[in-house]
């Protein structure tokens, strides 16, 4: 039986609740994934960085009994991660199952490593589940992870572009200029699963780059 022993405000976990303590250490940057199922109590799973003398509540979810608990993280590179499973109340104890996955990181998901393009008609699959976060974009409204995809025109023409079959509210962005200094050319994101379409002119010569994002860390997901 686990005794009480820890409180923290900013997670939520109170001193009268009790839980089971786990880490993950990460040896390079990437998307990490802990799930909570099987539960038999009112279950909250929480993620902490720092030490055991000084915990900084990192992640936290709600308390539940009936539906998986889920976070995903960017875990950087040489950082430990405390993992708690515990309950609202001293008399939230049980039985669960933690699950800790690590999502492989995609190829493409920065502007450097764009992915080719081949004059259209073309088609590219994507599934931005292991994209890591690390572009912004004021003009495009894009402020989360991504992957990316670069054409260069051999004509000067009205081209367009569409992202379908997605399972995540995904943003399409039309950028051109140098991965150092690109400009928004047009960016739109449509309603769950509905196909974002732009229309927009390029000239030859003159490479563009399209970013499928999200507006959350959570919106990923696999599209076409």
């Amino acid at each position: 039986a686990a005794f009480p022993s820890f409180s923290n405000v900013d997670c939520n976990i109170l001193e009268r609740s009790r839980g089971l303590w786990y880490t993950y250490f990460a040896v390079k940057d990437e998307i990490v994934e802990a799930l909570v199922y099987d539960q038999e109590f009112e279950t909250i799973l929480s993620v902490f960085t720092g030490t055991c003398e000084e915990l900084t509540c990192f992640q936290s979810t709600s308390s539940s009994n009936s539906v998986d608990r889920t976070l995903s993280w960017t875990a950087l590179g040489g950082t430990r991660y405390y993992i708690l499973i515990t309950g609202n109340e001293f008399n939230d104890q049980g039985s669960f199952r933690l699950k800790l996955t690590t999502i492989e990181r995609p190829s493409n998901d920065a502007c450097d490593d764009a992915a080719s393009i081949s004059d259209p008609p073309s088609f590219a699959f994507g599934n931005s589940d292991g994209a890591l976060p690390g572009f912004t974009n004021a003009a495009c409204e894009v402020s989360n992870r991504g992957l990316w995809y670069e054409y260069n025109p051999q004509k000067s023409s009205i081209y367009r572009a569409f992202i379908s079959n997605n399972d995540f509210p995904g943003r399409l962005s039309i950028l051109s200029g140098s991965c150092d200094d690109l400009k928004c050319q047009v960016s739109r994101i449509p309603p769950r699963f509905s196909v974002a379409s732009i229309t927009f002119p390029a000239l030859i010569g003159s490479p563009i780059k399209l970013l499928v994002s999200g507006d959350e860390f959570t919106d990923s997901g696999i599209f076409l």
